[in-house]
């Protein structure tokens, strides 16, 4: 695992996940993928290569086929009457529109 920070293969076991997600993203400059808190089969926070988390809506297929190709239908915001209409996006602890950004810069 060369070229990965200690502090990514080594995470605080009190980090919350999306920030781990977000420092695996950033240091291997790929996407990554966690549950969100709604407990929606098809939301989840993606966290994008420069360390950015939002909530983001995937194909619920019934299965995880959608979530393994990693296709998005949308991103979760205020403006989008799916997520308008969805209770659980709107109580969420990562409600349509936030945009997490609490990861240190790369040393």
């Amino acid at each position: 695992m060369s070229g990965i920070d200690r502090s990514v293969t080594h995470a605080d076991p009190g980090m919350p996940e999306w920030r781990f997600c977000a420092l695996v993203a950033r240091e291997l400059a790929v996407r990554c993928w966690t549950a969100d808190d709604t407990g929606l089969p098809s939301r989840l926070l993606l966290a994008e290569p420069d360390g950015k988390v939002r909530a983001v809506h995937v194909p619920d297929e019934g299965d995880d086929v959608g979530r393994g190709r990693y296709r998005i239908n949308h991103p979760c915001l205020a403006e989008c009457a799916h997520c308008v209409g969805e209770p659980l996006c709107r109580t969420s602890a990562f409600p349509p529109g936030t945009l997490l950004t609490g990861v240190p810069p790369s040393r």
